[in-house]
């Protein structure tokens, strides 16, 4: 059964994320931190992390895919 995307992860799903999480690389777990977690804009993020908007964009972009595949079993 599918989970809610309001409902926080429990369990296996808790476990699964954070190590997918940890695995990204650091720059892109921090903007991923400060965007899903913190709720921080990719302005802010980009002020941060003292780069361009459009990086802070490519790094969110970036782990979510990673996440995204980490999370579904879809590694690339």
């Amino acid at each position: 059964m599918p989970s809610d995307a309001a409902t926080p992860p429990t369990g296996e799903e808790a476990i699964g994320l954070r190590e997918a999480f940890d695995a990204l690389p650091h720059n892109q777990r921090f903007a991923a931190q400060l965007f899903f977690v913190e709720g921080l804009t990719l302005a802010e993020i980009a002020e941060v992390q003292d780069i361009p908007t459009g990086t802070a964009k490519s790094r969110i972009f970036h782990a979510r895919q990673k996440l995204k595949a980490a999370l579904t079993g879809d590694d690339q």
